[in-house]
């Protein structure tokens, strides 16, 4: 079987090219799109020498058949590009209700509220739908209503297929309307317009600025294929869940029982899966990209404004190849409108979790009720969700079922009361997985998913000192989950030593899914090893630590210096520090010392064969990362690094990083 899975993948991949694959199923769509307003005419003419999307997620050994078929307009509207040329960062985005949604008519929206919005020259293929979003974004004292009119123009006649009116109210403004429309009765060329209209401009009489402005999110022409099943890929990020919290990984606390059970019968585990960096928007940022942390980020020294870089994403390269994208995050640092993490998803939803709302609790729930309802909704189409929670990260309060399963003893330290409570945030995500998958099941999905489930960083408590994340490099917080449930891609109960790196968890997906890795991405893809345990070349993992301080359980470290820098050629790892007196190296052997206890550099003796060579390259790593990163750029034609004003995050932002303990 593992051999046939070889066979199908190296014939699914036919080419080096990052944009739409063609399909004797699809046709060809083609047309030009334009933008107008009543103040703003200008026409922007795109060539849609793009052909029709599908999507080459594979349920099986069998050669690949039709899926769901796609035209994303936001890639004909707003450049004729290829996703391995620069992917759809550059793309405008407005955020309605912390969702945020790729727009098509950004130049329009400053220019009044009537007048035409959109308008895009379409070839149907037969049985189509058109799916849209739209909204008004107001001042509070606006509430002049807006009607929303779509018309489809075929031979000079035109049908209305959609007439609404945002009555002004705040439960009508500031919110994206969803509209799924039926064209299956036309097929061939057609002329999508989309028109807006008020009473008033929404303009400031006096400054010109504007009041109201509607907003026009990237419609998608889709139809069902004739043939197949979609495929679903599901990344459920678990935020500071270390892996040894786990009953797959050892654990003796029953924090685990239904991800233990699930993934443990019906997936695999990798054993040693290392995060790239200590801190969650630099752990995202390289598990989305492929890209190590330090190349991909910009500004990537500084905490408080670091940023996803405008490279490509596993999304990206995901909906190029005709899969629908959504991510459903809980705020924080991951975040698409602070730190650019939306590239790639036509729909990235932002809520607060439970962390630092004493008054919430088991918010995981709503975060992947909210993902299943996405899911249903596109059930017949070839999909990939992202889910993100901060259940597990501190404060700790888990619901008092999940709290009373580990009780702390009477004049327990601080550090065993925080480890109690943590475990009882552990069970608590746990019960929420189960109810996922449970979902799943119920829905007939579970046979044409793969689901991944990882953590970005994991949590200490004190065992070399420290308390929660961001500086230290130990296992403790280095060691993540990884595990893989793909039904006919990869082997039932197997487990598979490593060790990988998250950045190499794209590639793997992709790999996996049947589509050539690009090579914007540095990571490996490991789809060999997890098939068939080929063994994993043993190549250096470095990890990054980037925190203003050294959190303990007393005074904060007085020595730390950021960033601190650790790589990992198993079984040895060396840690590097900044200090006063310039760096400080150590140096463990993970396989005969897995708590890190014994420093081999401290002890004095022989050091193992290419310490040396590990801790050249812990010293080049930044000078190394800055020359790749622009390297990389210049090979994406992606504009350089430019340093974020220095303007201080919105109120609410700061409060919520407060509460998970990222800002003062």
């Amino acid at each position: 079987q593992h051999e046939r899975l070889r066979i199908h993948r190296a014939a699914s991949i036919t080419r080096r090219d990052y944009g739409f694959p063609r399909d004797p199923l699809a046709g060809t769509l083609s047309g030009t799109v334009t933008l107008a307003s009543t103040r703003h005419r200008a026409l922007v003419v795109c060539a849609l020498v793009l052909g029709s999307s599908l999507a080459l997620g594979v349920t099986g050994c069998e050669q690949p058949s039709a899926r769901i078929l796609h035209k994303d307009l936001a890639r004909t509207v707003h450049a004729d590009r290829r996703i391995g040329a620069v992917g759809s960062a550059s793309y405008p985005r407005v955020e309605l209700d912390r969702e945020t949604r790729v727009v098509c008519n950004d130049e329009a929206a400053a220019n009044g509220l009537s007048g035409v919005q959109l308008a895009a020259d379409l070839e149907l293929p037969p049985g189509a739908r058109i799916e849209l979003a739209y909204g008004v974004s107001a001042i509070d004292s606006f509430s002049m209503p807006v009607d929303i009119t779509v018309n489809l123009v075929e031979d000079g006649a035109t049908k209305t297929l959609l007439q609404d009116t945002l009555d002004g109210t705040a439960t009508d403004f500031g919110r994206w309307h969803e509209a799924s429309l039926d064209v299956s009765e036309w097929t061939g060329k057609i002329r999508l317009e989309i028109t807006t209209a008020s009473d008033v401009s929404g303009l400031d009489e006096v400054g010109g600025k504007p009041e109201a402005s509607v907003h026009i999110a990237c419609p998608f022409v889709t139809r069902r294929a004739d043939s197949g099943k979609p495929f679903g890929i599901i990344l459920i990020s678990l935020d500071t869940l270390r892996a040894d919290r786990l009953g797959l990984y050892g654990y003796e606390r029953p924090t685990s029982p239904n991800i233990d059970r699930f993934f443990g019968e019906n997936g695999t585990v990798v054993e040693q899966a290392i995060s790239p960096a200590t801190n969650t928007l630099r752990a995202h940022a390289g598990m989305l990209a492929g890209i190590q942390p330090a190349v991909c980020v910009d500004n990537w020294s500084d905490p408080t404004y670091a940023r996803m870089g405008a490279f490509p994403t596993l999304a990206d390269v995901l909906a190029a190849h005709g899969y629908r994208t959504a991510a459903f995050t809980e705020n924080g640092y991951v975040s698409s409108r602070y730190f650019s993490l939306g590239a790639g998803f036509e729909l990235f939803v932002e809520r607060t979790g439970s962390p630092g709302n004493p008054h919430v609790a088991g918010t995981i729930e709503e975060t992947f009720a909210r993902g299943l309802r996405w899911i249903e909704r596109h059930r017949d189409e070839s999909f990939f969700l992202f889910l993100h929670t901060y259940q597990v990260h501190a404060p700790y309060r888990p619901a008092a079922k999940y709290r009373a399963q580990f009780p702390t003893p009477p004049g327990a330290s601080r550090p065993r009361i925080d480890s109690d409570l943590y475990d009882g945030e552990v069970a608590e995500t746990d019960a929420a997985v189960g109810n996922l998958i449970d979902s799943l099941h119920d829905a007939g999905l579970l046979e044409r998913v793969m689901i991944v489930v990882t953590s970005d960083h994991g949590e200490e408590f004190a065992e070399h000192g420290g308390r929660y994340h961001g500086a230290h490099l130990h296992q403790e917080i280095l060691h993540v989950p990884l595990l893989f449930y793909a039904p006919s891609l990869l082997p039932a109960g197997a487990r598979r030593a490593g060790p990988m790196s998250l950045v190499d968890l794209a590639p793997t997906v992709l790999d996996l899914a049947g589509i050539e890795v690009p090579a914007f991405m540095t990571g490996r893809s490991f789809a060999h090893h997890l098939q068939d345990g080929q063994p994993a070349a043993a190549v250096p993992i470095y990890s990054e630590a980037v925190a203003p301080k050294s959190e303990t359980y007393g005074a904060d470290e007085p020595g730390w210096l950021s960033p601190g820098l650790a790589v990992t050629r198993w079984p040895l790892r060396m840690i590097r520090e900044r200090t006063s007196d310039g760096p400080r190296y150590r140096l463990y052997d993970l396989a005969a010392d897995p708590g890190e206890r014994i420093d081999l550099i401290a002890r004095g003796g022989a050091l193992p064969p290419g310490t040396e060579e590990m801790q050249r390259g812990l010293d080049r790593y930044e000078a190394d990362s800055l020359a790749a990163s622009r390297e990389l750029r210049a090979s994406l034609g992606i504009a350089a690094a430019q340093e974020p004003a220095a303007a201080p995050l919105d109120r609410e932002r700061t409060e919520r990083l407060k509460a998970l303990g990222y800002v003062d």
